[in-house]
C-alpha cells in the first residue's frame, strides 16, 4: 500500500476543511445561503490580496480568466505587448491572436526574466500599445518576473499591464492596491488549495473604464454580466460550480489565519532548501530569476527526465512535473505552495535523488536532502 501524493505546481493536496467542502450537499446557487458564500469569498479575497475591489469567480480553469482578461478590455485590431518565455507567456498570446488583437511580442529565453527598460521600449516606441500581457511566476520555467518595476513603466505611457498570478496569488503577498497591476488573473488549483475549475479576475478603477469596450467575442466570459451579478446581487450570472466555491471559501479562511506574509516566507525558505539541495549534487536552477513557489531544476544530458518522473510515479506514486515543450525531457519542477510543507520537500528531493541513481547519475545519495535538512534546521535556529 502506497500513499499517494500529488506535489506537482497544481493541482496541489487539499487541506481536510477544503475536502468536506466538496462533499456537502450543494446550495441552490439562487438561494441566500449560496449568496452569504459569494460574499464571503469577496471579504476572504479582499483581505488576501488587501484590497477594496472585488474578485470576479468564474466556473472556469485559470485560462477561462485569461481569456476574459483578453475579450473584455481589449478590441480586436488594438496592439498588446505580451511577454513570451515560456508556456503560458505563449498561451496569452495565442488568446489574444485568437480573438483579434495585435499581439507584439516581447521573446525572452525560457528561464529569463522581462527587463522593465526593455518593456519601455517597446511602449516608447508604439504608443498604440493598449495592455501588457505577463505572467508573476512562468509555471513552465519557475520564473519570477518583476510585476512592480513593469507595472510603473505601464502606468508611465497610459498601458495596462494584465498579470498572470495563477501561480503567485496565495504565495506571493500582493498588495493589489499598491502593486502597479490593472488586472490580476489566477486560478483555484494551486496556492488557493482548491480542485481545479474556478478562475478568478480582479481588476483596478482605471482598467473598470474598458470594462466593455469589446462588444463581441463573448457570452459565458461576459465580465460586465458577472460584475452587476456578483457584485451587486452576490450570485453568479449562470450555475456556477457550487462546491468549489465552497471550497474557495475554506481555503481562504485558512490562508487568512495563517497570514499572507507568515505563508510568502516559509515559501521562499522550501525554495531555498530545494535550490541549494540539487546544486549540492551538481543541479542547477533552469531560472536566472528563481520563483518561490516553483523550482525548475536542469538535469544533466544523460539523464532523461521523461523517465525520472515516470519512475517516481510508478515506484513512490507521487507525482512531480516535468518540462514542457523544448524543456521535455530536460527538467523537472517541484512545488513549494498551497497544502504543502518542509517535509513534503525533503519527501519530493529523497524521490528525485532515489530516481536519479536508478537512471545512472553518480553522486552520493542523501546529499541533496541532508543540504535541504541543513538549511531547515538553520532557519529553525535563526
Amino acid at each position: 500500500m502506497r500513499k499517494y501524493r500529488i506535489l506537482t505546481p497544481g493541482p496541489t493536496p487539499l487541506p481536510e476543511e477544503v475536502k468536506a467542502a466538496l462533499f456537502r450537499e450543494p446550495l441552490y446557487h439562487r438561494s441566500q445561503a449560496f449568496k452569504n458564500v459569494v460574499k464571503e469569498i469577496q471579504e476572504n479575497f479582499k483581505k488576501l490580496l488587501k484590497t477594496k475591489r472585488v474578485p470576479i469567480i468564474l466556473s472556469s480553469s485559470g485560462t477561462g480568466a485569461m481569456e476574459a482578461s483578453v475579450v473584455n478590455f481589449f478590441k480586436p485590431g488594438e496592439d498588446v505587448l505580451v511577454v513570451v518565455g515560456g508556456k503560458f507567456g505563449e498561451r496569452f498570446y495565442k488568446i489574444a491572436k485568437k480573438f483579434n488583437l495585435s499581439p507584439i511580442v516581447y521573446e525572452i529565453e525560457w528561464g529569463d526574466y522581462p527587463k522593465p527598460e526593455k518593456v519601455e521600449e517597446f511602449l516608447k516606441s508604439n504608443k498604440n500599445i493598449k495592455g501588457v500581457f505577463m505572467q508573476i511566476c512562468e509555471t513552465s520555467t519557475g520564473t519570477f518576473y518583476p510585476y512592480k518595476e513593469i507595472g510603473e513603466v505601464c502606468k508611465k505611457y497610459d498601458a495596462l499591464l494584465i498579470a498572470d498570478g495563477i501561480t503567485a496569488a496565495g504565495v506571493y503577498d500582493i498588495d493589489f492596491d499598491n502593486s502597479n497591476i490593472d488586472i490580476l488573473i489566477t486560478g483555484s488549483q494551486k496556492a488557493l488549495m482548491t480542485p481545479p475549475g474556478l478562475g478568478i479576475i480582479i481588476w483596478n478603477e482605471k482598467a473598470h473604464k474598458r470594462l466593455g469596450v469589446n462588444k463581441n467575442y463573448k457570452y459565458y466570459f461576459d465580465l460586465e454580466a458577472e460584475y452587476k451579478n456578483q457584485v451587486e446581487k452576490y450570485q453568479t450570472a449562470y450555475t456556477p460550480a457550487v462546491n468549489l466555491f465552497l471550497a474557495l471559501n475554506e481555503a481562504l479562511k485558512l490562508i487568512n489565519k495563517e497570514g499572507i506574509e507568515n505563508i510568502e516566507k516559509e515559501a521562499k525558505l522550501m525554495s531555498k532548501a530545494t535550490l541549494n539541495a540539487f546544486r549540492e549534487i551538481g543541479l542547477k536552477p533552469l531560472s536566472k530569476n528563481p520563483a518561490i513557489g516553483v523550482s525548475a531544476i536542469c538535469l544533466p544530458e544523460d539523464i532523461d527526465g521523461v523517465k525520472l518522473v515516470k519512475f517516481i510515479r510508478e515506484n513512490f506514486n507521487m507525482y512531480i512535473a516535468g518540462g514542457q515543450e523544448h524543456l521535455k525531457g530536460k527538467i523537472f519542477r517541484l512545488c513549494h505552495f498551497g497544502y504543502i510543507d518542509k517535509f513534503d520537500t525533503l519527501n519530493q528531493i529523497s524521490a528525485v535523488e532515489l530516481a536519479l541513481k536508478n537512471l545512472g547519475y553518480d553522486f552520493e545519495v542523501g546529499k541533496a536532502t541532508q543540504k535541504a535538512l541543513k538549511v531547515f534546521a538553520e532557519s529553525e535556529r535563526s
